[in-house]
């Protein structure tokens, strides 16, 4: 027995002997006790009774001293069981003693009851190392010599001193017995389900604990399998999580390595300019800087992807300033629309804006899609950022460029991930189509609509509309 099973004490069937044997064992002692108070309450109704009759004959003469009844002869108040005729009677006056010193002295309950002016009681006692019961009652002569007269006899054998006895005793572990005998095939039962339980957890619940019956534990195994799927469950969506990480994780280490590796052959060749006193040709800058501003947008990416995958509670959801997430969004790109020659415009309301989200994620999703307008632009084009505010309580915030547009159907695949306009792949054959479908798990996971459009005048929009909270 290994120490965790040591530890847990007493069996099943071990607690509910001991528990059988705690109720029954009360129980027989409450019988037995009911028993003896029964026979005791009979004896003493028995006695008074048979007091009242001597009294009624023959105890007047006793009380005032002209017959004496003390004591009674040996074979009387031996250690017999007779007919309760058996006794004497003992006249006591007003100081409860024996009149004129015939007779033994009152027991202490009787005394008890005679200084509490009680007509009648009973108790029982030992005289002279014999067993006797004593009824004491109250005369009803008022000029007698005696208050009071005591039947005397001895303690009948129907009422022993007995200690606890054998048969119930018996009788308790007899049932114990049999209600243990009879819960055996539980235990057996309860037994088989517990190898079952620790059999489907050693093989990742795949096999489900056998039922049996209709009966509780049937209940608890079905409970069990029950949780052992939806246990299952977690762990087969927490391995694809993490298989999608890993695709993810390596098709963008690759996406990182090509324009790490242009970036680094660019440099390269700068220096080697700078070493040999060339000029250094403003296209090759413009182009690393192009590069960089890549690479660095790809892994904000990465790590917008990661926190994604990962969902609650790594998405920190709070009040979000939409105007603080468009400046920043459009400060962080200004360099690249400078470079790429792209007038890059931004308008918010005077009033702050404010919806519930992550604020990380809201700046990935509304940056890469200014990226891209931005990215696949042409020099002297234009993007515009507009925040609006929309009745009742939504909000509209668009990126707009006035570049090429989508081709004819590419409109309804945008935000899926790795899609790439014909329009993009000709002007930008190096990217990877994840920015959008980034942006979209964005708007999904915040309740956002996200959509794109073609106004009549050309170009692209896209939007997001959401809904407004308070700060």
């Amino acid at each position: 027995m290994s120490a965790p099973t040591a530890r847990r004490g007493l069996r099943l069937r071990g607690r509910l002997a001991v528990t059988g044997l705690a109720l029954a064992l009360p129980a027989m002692a409450a019988v037995v006790w009911g028993r003896h108070q029964y026979q005791w309450r009979s004896a003493q109704g028995t006695l008074l009774d048979v007091a009242r009759t001597r009294v009624d004959n023959g105890g007047r003469a006793i009380c005032d001293g002209t017959v004496r009844e003390w004591p009674p002869s040996p074979h009387e108040m031996g250690p017999r069981s007779g007919g309760a005729a058996f006794g004497r009677l003992v006249a006591y006056d007003r100081e409860g003693k024996p009149l004129d010193g015939v007779g033994p002295p009152l027991l202490p309950a009787l005394e008890a009851a005679r200084r509490e002016g009680r007509d009648s009681a009973v108790a029982s006692g030992d005289f002279g190392g014999r067993p006797v019961i004593q009824a004491l009652l109250r005369v009803p002569w008022p000029d007698a010599r005696c208050t009071h007269l005591a039947f005397v006899r001895p303690r009948p054998a129907e009422l022993p001193h007995d200690p606890l006895p054998v048969a119930p005793l018996g009788g308790a572990f007899l049932v114990v017995g049999l209600f243990l005998t009879a819960l055996g095939p539980v235990v057996r039962r309860v037994r088989r389900l517990t190898v079952d339980v620790r059999r489907s957890a050693a093989g990742a619940y795949l096999h489900p604990v056998a039922v049996e019956g209709h009966d509780e534990i049937a209940e608890l195994a079905t409970a069990f399998n029950g949780a052992a799927a939806e246990v299952r469950a977690q762990i087969e969506a927490q391995e694809h999580r993490e298989q999608v990480l890993r695709d993810f994780l390596a098709n963008t280490t690759h996406d990182v390595a090509i324009p790490l590796t242009v970036l680094q052959g660019r440099l390269a060749t700068m220096r080697r300019a700078q070493v040999a006193g060339e000029p250094v040709p403003a296209e090759l800058v413009s182009h690393a800087i192009e590069d960089a501003h890549h690479l660095g947008a790809l892994i904000h990416n990465l790590g917008a992807a990661a926190k994604l995958e990962a969902g609650e509670p790594e998405i920190v959801r709070a009040p979000v300033d939409l105007g603080g997430v468009v400046r920043r969004c459009v400060a962080r790109h200004q360099p690249l629309s400078d470079l790429l020659g792209v007038d890059l415009q931004a308008a918010v309301p005077e009033a702050p804006l404010f919806t519930r989200g992550d604020v990380t994620l809201l700046e990935e999703a509304v940056g890469n899609v200014i990226y891209n307008a931005i990215h696949y632009n042409e020099r002297g084009g234009h993007v515009a950022v507009v925040l609006d505010p929309l009745p009742p309580g939504r909000f509209s915030l668009a990126v707009a460029d006035d570049g090429p547009g989508l081709a004819p159907g590419e409109a309804a695949h945008l935000f899926e991930r790795a899609f790439r306009g014909q329009g993009a792949r000709a002007r930008k054959p190096a990217g990877r189509g994840l920015g959008l479908d980034i942006a979209k798990r964005v708007a999904d996971t915040h309740a956002i609509t996200l959509t794109a459009e073609e106004p009549e005048e050309g170009g692209l929009r896209i939007s997001f509309v959401g809904v407004l909270t308070s700060p």
